[in-house]
């Protein structure tokens, strides 16, 4: 495979790009992407960018984004850029359309193509939902699980209330439940792919006939048993002629024990074999020397019965698997349909429906490759089929471009469905010229590399899969060039060899110990040096925070944690085990069930002595003696329930959080905020269940049983503590991506083989070159020894990812002692790695054996391993694991820093503000209507209004008003809208009824009254299609000061009637205003092609009755600022109109503004409560000159 030059590499058709760790893949993803811009001229909408986490998507987005800045800057100033920049320059000259396209990349980033690969396929399916024929919006669920449930109970509902002769057979031999049938199908749902492996089910007849002819040879047998019975026992006890190893009296009672279960009609296979012990060939075989055999014509019909029995056992088998598998099925097809009818779709949908969209319909890929013309697949060794067929079809076909980046080598999450062999198949169709590999390390210091290439280049097969996967070769990148420093100097990479202490085999829990003691111990060495300034990297001295272990599991976790603590070293332990899974989570299911069973003592007493609770054998022993203890008990119990049943689970787990001091109690533990922290976010998990579903107690217990077997969605995962300068304890797969100074794997040496217990489960079949799901006996040894081969496969890729995770120090555990676990076998990852190649590797690579076969393993082991390290030039150092009776103990540095407020030294950006003409006329921040709420300008006292022809006055009054000029039609008589508009209005404000005249009277006149300067006008001669009724306003205002509002306002009218308002805005006074507009235009309507505004006043003025002529109007609008309102209203149309009309102008289409006081209208005073200005489009134009418009 060819090392790639991202700068070089032809931009054209498929592509693989292997990218080893800490190659820089990211780094060329980015540049592949702005080679496209600066070559192809491509737009970011149309190169697709696809990864499978978010968080991934998020880093690639940043980095890409970063790029493209940098890119910018480059371009825009050439001689300034950096060495990588103007190579880039030299390949493609900076030219203005160039920059111009690198601009528009960086602007429009927010509509780049960086998808998951599940929201890539949501957008493709909401684009095309109609042609695709899904709904245009779905609600996107993490989970099924509950569905799934559902289903699994209908289907037990349908098949199984009346069941079948076979499905019969298998409720009364087999323990199942819905959630233990769905529990074994549930994976393999969202993998169709699969090819099922099946035995030929057994027909009903051919079953019946089966049973028939078994239990006809069973009522013999049961006839001679019970004529007989005392010849058969003496005859199986006779101790002169049968072995007694084999026919002792245990034996026998076992074997009579088995024939009366089988008398009782059941049949289970693990009878057979004692069963057989009663017939004539057993016998025979067990007779002593020189002895004839007892004979019996029992023994012989038991012999008859083995035959069917052992067929009915196989056909309960085969009736199961048939049950397992039809639930498959039924799952398969319900899902989807269901799904459909809640509008819901999952992650595994999202897939499924694009596969089978573009199978159904190839011109939606033909759309969908025009659409993203070039598309960078991410991690792609974490695909699976159905991923791999929707890029294939896309793409196949099209002069798209496609570049697969992955490495193989990183394949480590077959758990969550990904299929390495689809990778090795899409590797296979990219034409040999057109693959790369990333040949340089940028993670790694360069001695630490040439361990890592010395350690895989002397094994032919270091990924044990027929060579499949290789290990490339790779060189330093040159960014990381100190090392590690301490006394005495190590290896970049160490290999600690377990060799035996004494002479005597140790357990496997004590080698684990001793190990994760070991590991602490050394890390406390280097922090105790770091203190004395002995240990550093690079100058800088070594912090708890430069550490990581990294482990295959949550218990090998806890045993480096608790081993740190015993050194005094703070850790975090990170594993993708989710809250559900925690111990907490056990023992307050524990709690839960007793609580939903208080009178069950045995669920109490177990509840009782939870860590949660604090009980001990001492206070269970208490309530026995003391009933009073117990009943006090049961009365908290029984409390509890009730308050869960009435009054919902939150208030109950507070309740007993409280009385039961469990705060107080968790929190004495060394790890009590953790535990706490758990069992906190627990409780919030039930209670957001129970307040979406308000299940029953045990419904939502099952629910707590069920989620703890399923896999840790993101609101499930443990929320941890901080990690702030901590060893860093973490699994090896949540830490694939990540990078530490130093690494610790300490538990290498012990992946065991676990024995493939499913009975069902996904292998792949190399000769057939197929995924298969093994879903029944047929062919089964074949299928776990290939299930073993992948398995072991794997641990080797996961040894891949925790040794590559290291920057400075690697330290590597092997174990060559004997130990007292007979079965375990030392063909592990590491042990394939490091012997694998050797001649004598079969030697090496078994379970324990004998003495000397043990002695010479550790012989052979410490050799190849001296070997190592001798041929590695100082790479690679072997050591002995070191076996130290007491822990180190090393002390953190105290804090001695005074805590203090950070000085805020960086400008604060202004705050956009929504003001309206009340903020600005009297300061106050309403943005309401202005409904002639005058509280600090109201110059005039109203009288006490008691008579009922007059209408109140006040806020509500003008509310009132306001609310029926709203509704009320003009052109009809108010008189007639008495029930549909006066008096809901009257009432919405608390006025009665009665007041229906004034009402009337008030705004009839004001309706009727004519308006000048136009001819024959009034109100009353608009209809509904010409009114624009409270007209809601926002427009920005970039800056606006006071002091320059009032230099504007000079461009009002000079002349004596206005200077009642020029003395006015002379005092107008406010604080700066930069943000938004907002505002309400009671009415703005249209007459003779020309638009007017309009604002209703109900201001009492006064009685006399010049109390609403001109000047008293003037000085009114002068009073209340009211000049300022209608400008801003003006310049709101005046945006309003420019939008919306193609002819407008301010002189041909604005007529004016019209302030209307009600009170002192009539059509009779024209000349009265009337004010009316059309201000001049300068002064318009220099209020949003001011505004910043």
């Amino acid at each position: 495979m060819q090392a790639l030059d991202p700068f070089s590499l032809p931009l054209i058709g498929k592509n693989l790009i292997q990218a080893s760790a800490g190659t820089g893949k990211t780094w060329t993803i980015s540049l592949l992407y702005l080679r496209l811009i600066l070559e192809q001229l491509l737009s970011v909408d149309k190169i697709l960018v696809v990864t499978y986490t978010r968080a991934a998507t998020d880093e690639l987005r940043s980095r890409i984004r970063a790029r493209l800045k940098e890119a910018v800057a480059a371009y825009e100033q050439p001689e300034l850029a950096s060495h990588e920049y103007q190579a880039l320059l030299e390949q493609y000259p900076a030219t203005t359309e160039r920059l111009w396209y690198l601009q528009r990349a960086l602007l429009s980033f927010d509509e780049a193509a960086v998808f998951t690969i599940h929201s890539f396929c949501q957008r493709v399916l909401q684009q095309h939902a109609f042609e695709v024929g899904i709904p245009f919006e779905s609600e996107l669920v993490a989970s099924e699980a509950d569905l799934q449930l559902q289903l699994s109970d209908q289907f037990w509902q349908q098949r199984l209330v009346h069941p079948n002769a076979l499905d019969a057979v298998v409720l009364s031999s087999s323990t199942i439940t819905p959630e233990i049938l769905l529990k074994e199908v549930a994976e393999f749902i969202g993998r169709p792919y699969l090819k099922v492996m099946s035995a030929k089910p057994c027909s009903e007849a051919e079953f019946k006939a089966l049973k028939q002819r078994y239990e006809a040879l069973l009522e013999q047998a049961r006839l001679v048993w019970t004529k007989d019975k005392a010849d058969i026992l003496k005859l199986l006890n006779d101790k002169e002629r049968l072995n007694q190893n084999s026919y002792g009296p245990a034996s026998v009672q076992k074997a009579l024990a088995a024939w009366s279960t089988l008398l009782a009609g059941k049949i289970h296979p693990e009878q057979q074999e004692l069963i057989a012990k009663l017939g004539t060939k057993s016998i025979t075989a067990k007779v002593k020397a020189k002895q004839k055999p007892p004979t019996h014509r029992f023994f012989d019909l038991v012999d008859e019965i083995l035959e069917p029995f052992a067929q009915l056992v196989e056909v309960q088998k085969l009736a199961l698997e048939q049950l397992r598998y039809d639930l498959l099925i039924w799952l398969r097809e319900q899902l989807p349909e269901r799904k459909r009818l809640k509008g819901q779709l999952t992650f595994d949908d999202l897939l499924v429906n694009l596969q089978t969209a573009l199978q159904q319909r190839p011109a939606l890929a033909t759309q969908v490759a025009e659409q993203y013309q070039v598309a960078l697949i991410d991690e792609f060794q974490d695909t699976d089929p159905i991923q791999y067929d929707v890029f294939e079809r896309i793409y196949r076909d099209t002069q798209g471009q496609v570049y697969y980046v992955g490495d193989p080598k990183q394949a480590i999450y077959s758990f969550r469905g990904a299929d390495i062999y689809t990778y090795l198949q899409a590797a296979k169709s990219v034409q040999s010229k057109q693959r790369y590999t990333l040949a340089r390390n940028f993670r790694s210091q360069p001695k630490l590399l040439e361990a890592f290439n010395l350690l895989y280049a002397h094994s032919p097969d270091p990924f044990r899969n027929a060579k499949r996967i290789d290990y490339e070769t790779v060189s330093s990148g040159g960014t990381v060039s100190g090392e590690l420093s301490c006394e005495p100097q190590r290896a970049p990479m160490r290999i600690w060899d377990i060799q035996a202490a004494s002479e005597e085999d140790i357990s496997l829990g004590e080698v684990q110990t001793l190990v994760a003691q070991a590991v602490a111990n050394d890390i406390a060495r280097l922090l105790l040096q770091a203190q004395q300034g002995q240990a550093s990297i690079d100058g800088q001295a070594l912090t708890s925070g430069d550490f990581a272990v990294l482990v295959r599991s949550h218990r090998q976790g806890r045993l480096i944690k608790e081993a740190l603590q015993t050194c005094g070293i703070a850790s975090v332990q990170k594993s993708p085990v989710g809250v559900f899974q925690t111990e907490e989570a056990e023992e307050l299911r524990l709690v839960l069930s007793a609580i939903a069973e208080p009178s069950q003592i045995s669920k109490l007493r177990r509840a009782l002595v939870t860590e949660l609770m604090g009980g001990t054998a001492a206070s269970l022993l208490a309530l026995d003696t003391d009933p009073s203890l117990l009943d006090a008990e049961l009365e908290d119990f029984f409390r509890w329930q009730y308050l869960w049943q009435k009054h919902g689970f939150m208030r109950m787990f507070r309740d007993w959080l409280d009385r039961c001091e469990v705060r107080a109690r968790l929190l004495t533990y060394v790890d009590g905020e953790r535990r706490l922290t758990n069992l906190l976010h627990l409780g919030e998990l039930i209670h957001i269940e129970t307040r979406k579903q308000a299940p029953s107690l045990q419904t939502t217990l099952r629910w707590l049983q069920r989620r703890a077997a399923e896999q840790t969605s993101e609101e499930h995962q443990l929320r941890l503590e901080s990690d702030e300068n901590l060893v860093q304890i973490v699994t090896i797969h949540k830490s694939k991506g990540l990078q530490y100074k130093i690494v610790y794997c300490p538990f290498l040496w012990n992946d065991q083989e676990k024995e493939v217990k499913k009975d069902w489960f996904a292998w792949y079949d190399t000769l057939e070159g197929q995924s298969c799901l093994q879903a029944s006996q047929f062919n089964l040894e074949a299928a776990k020894q290939a299930r073993r081969a992948e398995e072991r496969s794997e641990n080797l890729r996961l040894l891949y990812v925790a040794i590559t995770r290291a920057q400075y120090h690697c330290t590597l555990v092997n174990l060559s002692a004997p130990v007292t676990y007979k079965s375990f076998s030392y063909d592990t990852a590491l042990a394939w790695l490091l012997f694998g190649h050797l001649p004598d590797s079969e030697t090496i690579l078994c379970t324990i054996g004998k003495a000397e076969k043990v002695a010479q393993r550790q012989q052979l082991m410490q050799q190849a391993l001296q070997d190592l390290a001798a041929k590695s030039q100082g790479c690679i150092g072997y050591e002995p694991l070191p076996f130290e009776q007491e822990a180190l103990r090393y002390q953190a540095p105290a804090m001695q820093s005074s805590f203090q407020c950070r000085e805020f030294k960086q400008p604060l950006a202004e705050i956009l503000r929504v003001g309206s003409f009340s903020s600005l006329a009297q300061g106050a921040h309403d943005e309401k209507p202005d409904y002639d709420r005058l509280s600090t300008i109201e110059l005039y006292s109203s009288p006490q209004i008691a008579d009922l022809s007059l209408f109140p006055t006040g806020s509500r009054a003008g509310i009132c008003l306001h609310s029926l000029l709203q509704a009320a039609d003009f052109q009809q008589p108010l008189a007639e809208q008495v029930d549909s508009v006066i008096i809901p209005s009257l009432r919405s404000q608390g006025f009665s009824p009665e007041l229906q005249t004034a009402a009337i009277n008030l705004l009839q006149a004001a309706l009727l009254t004519p308006l000048p300067p136009l001819k024959q006008f009034s109100l009353s001669c608009l209809d509904r299609k010409q009114r624009l009724d409270e007209l809601e306003f926002y427009f920005p205002v970039q800056q606006l000061k006071a002091e320059h509002l009032r230099l504007v306002l000079n461009f009002l009218p000079d002349d004596a009637a206005w200077q009642a308002i020029r003395a006015a805005f002379e005092r107008l006074d406010f604080h700066d205003l930069k943000g938004y507009m907002k505002g309400y235009i009671d009415l703005v309507f249209e007459w003779e092609g020309q638009y007017y505004l309009v604002d209703y006043k109900s201001n009492w003025l006064g009685d006399e009755l010049d109390a609403y002529s001109a000047p008293q109007l003037m000085q009114a609008m002068a009073d209340a600022h009211y000049y300022l309102q209608y400008l801003i209203y003006c310049v709101a149309l005046h945006r309003y109109l420019k939008q919306r009309l193609a002819d407008y102008t301010w002189e041909n289409k604005f007529g004016g503004v019209f302030y209307l006081f009600l009170r002192g209208m009539h059509p009779d005073k024209v000349d009265q409560g009337i004010f009316f200005h059309k201000p001049d489009l300068e002064l318009i134009e220099a209020l949003e000159t001011i505004m910043g418009a």
